[in-house]
């Protein structure tokens, strides 16, 4: 099992892109390793552009 938070990531607050994540999936899903994401800080984003 692989455990990620992939938004807003302590201590340093990086969000993993897009790319980085379809290759985790993918490697995971080649040696059939669940992926659980813990989502916690979704809700801090801010978008100043809106």
């Amino acid at each position: 099992m692989l455990f990620t938070i992939h938004t807003f990531q302590n201590p340093n607050g990086s969000v993993m892109s897009l790319e980085r994540r379809k290759t985790l999936v993918d490697k995971c899903d080649r040696k059939r390793l669940p992926i659980i994401v813990g989502d916690v800080y979704r809700e801090l984003w801010f978008d100043e552009r809106q």
